[in-house]
């Protein structure tokens, strides 16, 4: 565990009652301690610190290497600072949408991939109870539940943007209408949604990195092909109907075969 110091004047202790019916609440708890006072804090009480207190408490990502798709829902609750970064309660993971709490004393998500979310309007009721708006602060991404609405000066900005973008790069009318396209601005607007105004540069890559990045995402695709296809090639189990063509400037004949599932298509030479 964490050196009690980091959090002064809060730390984290272990009690020994695991015994309790609600061990994950009882195996760590947070000590808040203050001269002539000690007070022991459990999961259920950090999980309300962030939801009674949004402007004290929160809940930040966890950067580490992780590979759970759990951690898209789940951060480390936190005590929010003037002047500095939040910093992290050690000993317990939160939810970033509800606020649910569990500690978490081990690499197991286990719990955490099992938990359902509380709804929308229960987190809001929970806010507006206590004085504070849901839509305010930081903690704005939490509790949208209606998709906003554009004024008209907004929308005509970017009718004017996709018209120059279309006539001065000379594309196509219809790519404005790429699933892709689309696709790639709404994960840029999720983004926003999350941490604010961002830079664009910080978002997209240039052409270097894109076709790196691509042949990296090729090479991936060809071993995980190659990988669904072994199997059944060592049993004389597999159909190909393969798409076949000549390359007129390299004098290549070429195959390709498909994977409907990401439609990526592998070219095999």
């Amino acid at each position: 565990m964490s050196s009690p110091e980091i959090l002064s004047p809060i730390s984290i202790s272990r009690v020994g009652n695991a015994n309790s019916p609600d061990s994950n609440a009882s195996l760590v708890k947070l000590s808040i301690s203050s001269p002539g006072n000690s007070v022991k804090l459990t999961s259920t009480q950090v999980q309300s610190m962030p939801r009674t207190k949004p402007d004290q408490y929160t809940v930040i990502e966890n950067t580490g290497k992780h590979k759970s798709d759990c951690w898209s829902s789940f951060g480390f609750p936190a005590i929010v600072k003037k002047n500095t970064d939040p910093q992290q309660i050690d000993g317990f993971v939160s939810c970033k949408k509800c606020f649910t709490t569990y500690s978490f004393l081990s690499n197991s998500t286990r719990m955490l991939n099992q938990h359902n979310c509380e709804s929308s309007k229960e987190r809001n009721k929970i806010l507006e109870a206590n004085g504070t708006s849901p839509t305010q602060g930081r903690l704005t991404s939490f509790f949208r539940t209606k998709q906003a609405c554009l004024k008209e000066s907004e929308i005509m900005k970017i009718k004017d943007l996709q018209a120059k973008w279309v006539c001065q790069n000379i594309r196509p009318f219809s790519i404005v209408e790429d699933n892709g396209l689309r696709r790639l601005i709404q994960e840029c607007i999720s983004i926003g949604d999350r941490y604010g105004n961002v830079n664009v540069d910080q978002v997209l890559r240039g052409a270097d990195v894109t076709a790196a990045h691509i042949s990296k995402l090729a090479e991936e695709h060809r071993t995980r092909i190659n990988e669904e296809l072994l199997e059944p090639l060592q049993n004389d189990a597999v159909t190909f109907c393969p798409d076949m063509w000549s390359d007129p400037v390299h004098q290549d004949d070429s195959g390709e075969i498909t994977d409907d599932n990401d439609g990526l298509p592998d070219n095999v030479y």
